[in-house]
């Protein structure tokens, strides 16, 4: 909120809580304003591997930066490429420190990759509770696979942003398929919507030298109710004594005839 009064004399600087200034129409009087810090923890930590990163760049010798610009190709750089690498062994959970190039291993293509998401059988309705990671590779890797998301989206959205993407799991790439639990989500993005898409990323890092493959995606449209289970219909079965049973349970039909009911 800004006031505008008749001062009697120029005012300039803060008291307390109130800011005051001249301009071209007179002395200005406002509340003066607080900073909000939005930045979340992802990027606070991501901000202190990138000091980490950049403290260790400079540590090194000119042998060995030169190394690293020799070993860059396209529009990296070396200090990029000594960036990048770092940085994703730091999402690896490791405190890398790298002072040579290492070159990249053979990372297997990935074939496909889907996600499906999983409900609960409880009662009186199964709710959402994971989804179901399946992916096809081209060949065996000794490589760590990740598997990142981002929020949920509405289902007319077309595009995702690269930052929106965080890491839910590392994982060996033997273990596929693999059900990914809802509470790793939600620690991250919070509470779902009822309805909603999520675009699951796949992609793998060697430990050893920092260097990434190309990533897949794919899209899970979910609910948070999922559908109904039919209520398994009753049937009747004529007893030797000529009583009439109704049973509750799952039949098998030849034809038209009951063959057999399911014990």
């Amino acid at each position: 909120m800004r006031y505008t009064g008749l001062l009697t004399s120029s005012a300039s600087g803060k008291a307390g809580g109130i800011v005051a200034y001249g301009g071209p129409t007179g002395q200005h009087l406002r509340v003066r304003s607080t900073k909000v810090n939005t930045r979340s923890n992802a990027q606070t930590a991501r901000r202190m591997n990138f000091a980490a990163i950049t403290s260790n760049w400079r540590s090194l010798t000119d042998a060995q930066r030169a190394a690293w610009a020799e070993a860059a190709t396209g529009k990296k750089t070396g200090y990029t490429l000594y960036g990048s690498r770092n940085l994703n062994l730091f999402n690896l959970g490791l405190t890398p420190n790298l002072t040579t190039p290492e070159p990249a291993p053979p990372f297997p293509a990935i074939l496909s990759l889907t996600a499906t998401p999983t409900y609960t059988t409880g009662t009186p309705q199964p709710t959402l509770n994971g989804f179901l990671i399946a992916a096809t590779l081209a060949g065996a890797t000794s490589t760590t696979a990740r598997l990142r998301a981002t929020p949920a989206y509405s289902a007319t959205r077309a595009f995702t942003r690269k930052g929106d993407l965080r890491t839910l799991a590392l994982f060996t790439p033997s273990s596929l398929p693999l059900v990914q639990p809802l509470p790793a989500w939600q620690t991250i993005f919070g509470t779902f919507p009822p309805a909603g898409t999520i675009t699951f990323e796949m992609d793998f890092i060697d430990p050893a030298s920092g260097a990434k493959s190309p990533a897949v995606k794919c899209t899970a449209s979910y609910t948070a109710i999922g559908p109904v289970a039919p209520a398994t219909p009753a049937i009747a079965a004529y007893l030797p004594s000529g009583e009439v049973a109704v049973i509750n349970a799952p039949a098998i039909y030849v034809n038209t005839d009951l063959a057999a009911v399911a014990p």
